[in-house]
């Protein structure tokens, strides 16, 4: 009977796990994301999603609309500049005027 001792753990570890799914999510870390959920499977990946829900969130995210003021604010657009570009590649340059 030793083993239901572990199922409050097992719970406990699983919720952290969303609850840092869900920051990864709002902060615009989408590849931390999915790194996380591939961590389910091989542990060692997991700890990418942690690293994502500790670092500055994209100035464009919810997470930062919501809970940054304006110096942590003009710190992530400093970082990721005004605009992210989910494209991949180098950036078109402008179309030209006829």
């Amino acid at each position: 009977m030793w083993y239901l001792l572990l199922v409050p753990i097992v719970l406990a570890i699983v919720a952290m796990n969303i609850y840092v799914f869900m920051a990864c999510w709002q902060k615009g870390r989408r590849t931390m994301f999915w790194l996380g959920i591939a961590g389910l499977i091989v542990p060692y990946i997991g700890i990418a999603h942690w690293i994502g829900a500790i670092r500055l969130a994209r100035p464009e995210s919810k997470w930062a609309q919501e809970k940054y003021g304006p110096e942590k604010m003009a710190r992530s657009r400093a970082r990721f500049g005004d605009q992210f570009d989910w494209t991949p590649g180098p950036p078109l340059p402008p179309p030209q005027q006829p």
